[in-house]
């Protein structure tokens, strides 16, 4: 399986880490879910990283995504450490930012996708997918 990265990309304050959040809740809410690693701060809105095993398939989650040196970092530690093949991250919508995924990307020859996140109600949202 080729490793997959999702970035969800945004303007500050638009929900994108509330939207993982939801994501890693509606992941862990299901019984076939084994978490690996979770270290979370909820109190402060972000979390570093989050690892877990969904229909044999190991995922890893993480709202640090917006300084070029963490995202290569915490995406190495998401691969190699691991082993992840999907990967699930956000970004604001800066040139510094992007170019790190696009750069890491053409590295390691990962399947990226940048979904463009608009300023919504998270929960409303998710409930509907």
């Amino acid at each position: 399986m080729k490793r997959t990265i999702i970035v969800l990309k945004g303007k500050q304050n638009s929900g994108k880490s509330q939207t993982l959040f939801n994501l890693f809740d509606k992941y862990t809410s299901l019984t076939n879910v084994c978490i690996i690693k979770n270290r979370t701060k909820r109190s402060k809105k972000e979390f570093k990283l989050v690892v877990f095993i969904y229909k044999g398939v190991v995922i890893g989650i993480t709202t640090y995504g917006d300084i070029p040196k963490m995202i290569k970092k915490i995406l190495k530690e998401l691969l190699d450490k691991y082993n992840c093949k999907i990967l699930i991250c956000a970004c604001h919508n800066t040139v510094k930012s992007l170019t790190a995924f696009t750069r890491l990307n053409k590295l390691e020859n990962w399947d990226i996708n940048f979904i463009q996140k608009r300023i919504g109600n998270n929960k409303a949202e998710m409930n509907s997918s």
